[in-house]
């Protein structure tokens, strides 16, 4: 019985705690997105999940926060009409790591609905290989690549607050970046830069 009445005032405690805590901090995860990556073949968008989890802080307009995502996605990376382009699936695992600030430009419905303008670095470490089959000669083409990239992503986001703690929001971000690629069935390492377009993302967030 103690440890009953224990674990039910400590309950109660948190919950009066969290109901008188400002809202200063946010978690949030990527449900889905559509996005296009600069290491496909075709640079088409595709839609991936996307697996991690994003910490901001609020300071008035201002957030700032870390993200980490992890994926790993099969690509159907094929182009209409090109007769002599590479064309198969390919595998996608990547790694990424932010830093990110966040600044709102309107708020609207009574902050119900906010408009917010952002600009970050991020780390990248991203493998994409498979077997793709075409070409000029016809002989296809396997591919193994490992790129790690630092750069920075500007990005707008459109962020819903159905109730004062949760929240659901819309992202666009460009990713523009330079590091090196690593090719495998070659064992040599080439400068190289990437682009990766994500328009939209959908993600869903906890406010605490």
């Amino acid at each position: 019985m103690k440890k009953l009445a224990f674990l039910f005032l400590f309950g109660l405690s948190t919950q009066v705690i969290l109901a008188q805590s400002p809202l200063k901090n946010t978690l949030s995860t990527s449900v889905l997105r559509l996005e296009s990556n600069s290491q496909t073949m075709t640079n088409r968008f595709k839609l991936k999940t996307i697996s991690g989890v994003e910490y901001q802080r609020n300071v008035q307009k201002w957030n700032f926060g870390v993200k980490y995502e992890h994926g790993f996605n099969k690509i159907n990376d094929e182009s209409d009409n090109c007769n002599d382009c590479y064309y198969g699936t390919g595998y996608m695992r990547e790694d990424n790591f932010y830093l990110t600030s966040n600044y709102t430009v309107f708020n609207l419905f009574q902050s119900r609905l906010k408009l917010n303008a952002g600009l970050g670095l991020y780390y990248s470490n991203l493998n994409y290989s498979g077997f793709f089959s075409g070409g000029w000669s016809g002989t296809g083409i396997a591919i193994n690549s490992t790129y790690n990239t630092i750069g920075f992503t500007p990005s707008l986001s459109l962020s819903y607050y159905p109730t004062q703690r949760i929240v659901v929001s819309l992202h666009s971000m460009a990713r523009y970046g330079w590091g090196s690629k690593w090719n495998a069935p070659t064992s040599t390492t080439y400068k190289s830069g990437e682009y990766v377009v994500t328009a939209p993302e959908l993600r869903i967030g906890l406010r605490f």
